[in-house]
């Protein structure tokens, strides 16, 4: 659990190895303390309230747009929304520098 509390903050969200990093990071923990059979309920919130402040502002309100649960499942939902953004923004670097590289 001290891992996730001392993340360092990703200050852009254009920074995918950063985001790439604090998902991995965020998913091995989130599965250790499942195997510590540590109750998401106990520290759920404070991590929730930690690791969407150490997101860039415009990845936290969307994920706080799609999340209409509560904190215990929110720490379960993080790892997969930040997966899935992470993918997305990739992809769509890589459809910009093809995009870049074409002659006009």
């Amino acid at each position: 659990m001290n891992k996730l509390l001392n993340l360092n903050p990703v200050r852009s969200p254009d920074d995918l190895v950063q985001l790439g990093h604090l998902h991995d990071t965020l998913e091995i923990q989130v599965r250790s303390l499942k195997s510590l059979n540590v109750k998401s309920e106990a520290c759920a919130s404070m991590l929730i309230f930690v690791l969407l402040r150490i997101l860039p502002p415009d990845i936290t309100l969307e994920f706080n747009r799609i999340s209409t649960d509560s904190s215990d499942e929110n720490i379960e939902k993080l790892p997969v929304f930040l997966k899935r953004e992470l993918e997305c923004r990739e992809r769509n670097n890589l459809s910009s520098v093809s995009h870049s590289n074409r002659p006009i």
